[in-house]
């Protein structure tokens, strides 16, 4: 008898141990999922969320191995070049830089400056140097609100890709044919990186100290939109 109660209390010793081994990963498996299912899953192809999942579990002690700017920047860019190769739209199709962001961005967010994950003391050192999860939403508010910005810095590089494909194209009205090949204006599937990274130099000149504070931004606009408000009603008071 007293040999079989030493086997179960060694049994669930055992159990417990490697429960509390493995929490960190069941945290980041069920942020990922959570991430990622309402911020692109329905783009994605089926059993994105399972890839996704594994792909943080493996790339998110990297971000906080060396904390600096440069260093999560290129961890991100890498984890963005990971999902660009990694995944596909439920048509089949390759991811844009912006959609490729997207779960990772918004992943982050939750997994640093809201659950203040690892530590709450690395935490805080991380999160200014987090990038704004772009979407429509957000996007269009900044082009509303900070419209100088937006032409200086967004749509002068859109500007030149358009001319660059318009010379490619060299064929009446190419000009209106690459603006219909670069993608709607707004659109996430219109965002290359070089876009992408002009939009995060402008978010963070908005707010240096913490850029993902923006993100509010996408829930209050959201919550406009859901109410049926003119865009001139913006989600954010006093701005």
């Amino acid at each position: 008898m007293g040999d079989q109660v030493n086997t179960e209390v060694a049994k669930r010793a055992m159990l417990i141990t490697e429960l509390v081994r493995r929490e960190p990963e069941a945290i980041t498996r069920s942020i990922a999922m959570m991430a990622y299912n309402p911020s692109i899953g329905r783009v994605l192809e089926h059993g994105g969320v399972n890839l996704f999942g594994n792909l943080m579990v493996e790339i998110i002690p990297r971000f906080y191995g060396l904390v600096s700017r440069a260093h999560f920047d290129t961890v991100h860019t890498e984890t963005c070049e990971r999902i660009l190769a990694s995944f596909k739209t439920n048509k089949g199709k390759r991811l844009s830089y912006g959609q490729a962001q997207k779960p990772l961005n918004v992943f982050l967010k939750v997994y640093v400056d809201w659950a203040k994950l690892p530590t709450h003391e690395l935490a805080d050192v991380l999160a200014p140097l987090l990038h704004v999860p772009l979407d429509s939403l957000l996007m269009g508010f900044i082009k509303r609100t900070y419209s100088d910005e937006y032409e200086r810095r967004i749509c002068s590089i859109r500007n030149l890709l358009r001319d660059r494909i318009a010379e490619r194209l060299q064929m009446p009205g190419a000009r209106g044919a690459a603006r219909q090949l670069l993608g709607a204006e707004l659109a996430l599937t219109a965002v290359n990186k070089e876009i992408y990274l002009a939009w995060q130099d402008l978010l963070r000149s908005i707010y240096p100290g913490k850029p993902v504070l923006l993100d509010v931004i996408w829930a209050l606009e959201r919550a406009r939109v859901r109410r049926g408000a003119p865009a001139e009603e913006r989600g954010v008071h006093g701005v």
